[in-house]
């Protein structure tokens, strides 16, 4: 199947394009199970998705960040519709409606611009035609999981105006247990609506309106407990511990909600100098979370983290244009402007049995970019991309404290400003692409990433005064890939890739006692090396069976990194203490050595139906979750099952039964790693269920 991506802000076959992508197809999606983009993670070879206290933070061939404050935005851009998406506390995406998830793998510094430093990922959903289609699901499976989905598309005016509208709801108990005094154990209660309004007034003029709501509850992210029982709950006599994966003890029901809702508008005019793109968007998310930092029953209580709200506001604008060919020349030029404003409003910090510290901090952001690309054909086989992006960004942050007893979304006095920069930046790109046989292209690619600069907005507080909060510098990172298309007969086809970046100022994370309160703060580290290889492949012997094999191997190491905010056990585990640390040469966090997915289908037709048979294998090697490699997840292999008919009788109906982690892996889903506990969450243990689905 010919698999057409917009990588190059215009529609290519991805044979073509000198980039890494993994295209997941909608297909592949309801074959594996997907119904989050966490769940990327077993579909994409060198792809990590975590969450962090209800925070998603993805890592891409071991570019990634832990850094979840206001304004921190993820080293790997996430992309809905060509949408951006910055704020990590949304980075959970329910997929009602998906057609197909691009994953571009290196910077992308020049057409997708900030914070795309390791990569981008593009999710795309179904567009309303000529055509009514619909789509109706219905899923059980375990721990109470029920999820309903439904899609409805068609023409309001034939030829003229379609529309469509999904939605996506899911209820599902906690599958932790708890061995405490009572607690709520809060499970998943999530719900999207999303609508598409498409008008075609002439064949070269498009309009595509956009909007959706709703609310991610998920708080298995927040649930957990402290990795190998390092807690300072030790300290406090008649606390209750847990120390194995999914048992759980605590003083309150820890909770994540994010409610999220936006609109687009996307014009798109076909002319005699190209194809013209404007895109509009406004998004805006607040999350409400309470978070515990013991991971443990204390009596009396302890610290814990309690987001009030977490509002933020995103506005954007870009206007592109891909151009005709002139012979043997084409371009691709466009500008951007980006706004956004993130916050804790407030953010209350209950410490050491002592208080509660209320903290109003804010952080906006004010981008604007240029950028070009230029491609010239030489021949019918050799051909050359040059470009570059011009990125101006201003930071600015606000921020007080204040002890116990205020609310409101605003601090009394207003909100201060703390400290301003502006951050400049060019990352350029060029590619070679030699087409050295019929099927087969082989490319050469230097491309760099950029990501502002950043004020660390947790630290702005000082008791009773405000000041200049630290500030890091951008992170920049500089790729050389090789890389190799074929499709040598219409039953096989591969990519292969070699890969070397450097990394520089890397902006990372760490948490520890400020001004006597438990919270984290931001650094740079000096330079990383980071080298490998990706290689992914299709074969279909036989009509009825398809097999799909991915495997990426990563070295990655900090060149430089000597003074290293490392969080490592007290005496007696009784917590952790900080202290600096040279990391030089240790591996960076979340990058196993390797990591391989494989898949494969049998599908054939029957008297009773079409029966298919889909079998999924996930690898991955041990990685680490901090600075110092002490705490760490050990290898694991994820294998998992669907099984569906589609009845002779009634074609559009598909029943099917899945299983997932059938290996009944302890797998981490995130590491909070700080002084009052090495605190970590972990990804579901083995589940079944059936889904039954209606399309038309």
């Amino acid at each position: 199947m010919e698999i057409v991506v917009t990588a190059q802000k215009r529609q290519e076959r991805i044979q073509d394009v000198p980039l890494s992508i993994t295209a997941v197809t909608s297909e592949d999606l309801r074959k594996a199970g997907v119904t989050t983009n966490l769940d990327l993670t077993q579909l994409v070879p060198g792809l990590k998705m975590d969450r962090i206290a209800g925070f998603t933070n993805p890592a891409l061939r071991g570019v990634t960040t832990s850094i979840d404050e206001p304004g921190a935005d993820p080293n790997i851009a996430t992309y809905i519709d060509g949408i951006y998406q910055s704020n990590p506390a949304a980075g959970t995406f329910d997929l009602p409606d998906v057609q197909r998830i691009d994953v571009l793998k290196g910077p992308q510094g020049t057409l997708f611009g900030r914070n795309a430093t390791g990569g981008a990922i593009q999710i795309f959903t179904l567009d309303p035609s000529d055509v009514t289609t619909g789509h109706l699901g219905f899923t059980f499976a375990s721990f109470n999981d029920q999820t309903l989905k439904a899609y409805l598309a068609g023409p309001i005016i034939e030829g003229k105006v379609f529309a469509s509208i999904s939605g996506f709801e899911e209820t599902a108990d906690s599958y932790y247990k708890n061995i405490g005094p009572s607690m709520t154990l809060n499970g998943i209660s999530s719900h999207t609506v999303r609508a598409k309004i498409v008008v075609k007034p002439t064949g070269d003029f498009k309009l595509t309106f956009m909007g959706f709501g709703g609310q991610h509850g998920d708080a298995s992210a927040v649930l957990g407990n402290p990795l190998d029982g390092i807690s300072v709950a030790r300290l406090i006599p008649g606390s209750v511990i847990p120390t194995k994966p999914y048992d759980v003890a605590g003083n309150f029901a820890p909770k994540e909600v994010v409610n999220g809702d936006g609109a687009s508008l996307k014009a798109e005019y076909d002319s005699s100098l190209g194809a013209f793109t404007l895109t509009t968007s406004y998004n805006h998310v607040n999350i409400h979370l309470v978070v515990p930092t013991a991971d443990a029953y204390v009596p009396g209580g302890l610290d814990q983290y309690y987001f009030a709200q977490s509002p933020a506001d995103t506005y954007q604008a870009e206007l592109d244009l891909a151009s005709v060919k002139y012979g043997p020349f084409s371009y691709i030029g466009g500008m951007n402007y980006y706004n956004d404003s993130q916050s804790y409003a407030p953010l209350e910090v209950t410490y050491a049995n002592q208080g509660v510290a209320t903290i109003y901090t804010k952080q906006t952001s004010h981008a604007y970019s240029a950028f070009g690309e230029a491609t010239y054909e030489f021949t019918d086989d050799l051909s050359a991309i040059l470009g570059a992006r011009y990125s101006l960004e201003t930071r600015t942050v606000y921020g007080n404290l204040y002890f116990a007893g205020l609310s409101g979304t605003s601090p009394p006095n207003g909100w201060v400003q703390d400290g301003q920069k502006t951050f400049v930046s060019t990352t350029p790109r060029f590619s070679l692409r030699d087409k050295i046989t019929s099927n087969t292209n082989i490319y050469f690619t230097y491309s760099e990433g950029f990501k502002s600069g950043l004020f660390d907005a947790a630290s702005v507080p000082i008791t009773g005064t405000t000041g200049t909060p630290a500030l890091v510098q951008p992170e920049k990172l500089k790729s050389y890939e090789i890389g190799i298309k074929s499709e040598p007969t219409k039953w096989y086809n591969f990519d292969a890739a070699i890969f070397r970046y450097k990394y520089s100022d890397q902006q990372l994370a760490s948490y520890h006692v400020i001004n006597g309160l438990p919270l984290g703060t931001i650094q740079n580290a000096a330079s990383s090396s980071i080298y490998g290889a990706d290689l992914e492949g299709n074969v279909k012997p036989v009509p009825e069976f398809t097999l799909h094999a991915g495997i990426s191997l990563l070295h990655a190491k900090y060149d430089s990194f000597p003074d290293a905010s490392v969080n490592l056990p007290a005496p007696g585990n009784a917590g952790n203490i900080n202290f600096p640390a040279d990391a030089t040469g240790n591996t960076l966090e979340r990058a196993p050595k390797w990591t391989a997915a494989f898949s494969g289908t049998y599908a054939k037709d029957y008297e009773i139906g079409n029966v298919s048979l889909t079998g999924n294998v996930y690898h991955s090697e041990k990685l680490y979750y901090d600075f110092a490699n002490y705490y760490y997840q050990k290898a694991y292999t994820d294998v998992g099952f669907n099984a569906a008919i589609q009845p002779a009788r009634i074609p559009r109906l598909t029943l099917s039964v899945f299983g997932k982690n059938l290996t009944n892996n302890e797998v981490i889903l995130g590491a909070f790693i700080q002084t009052n506990a090495s605190a970590v969450s972990w990804a579901p243990p083995r589940s079944f269920g059936f889904n039954i689905a209606y399309d038309f």
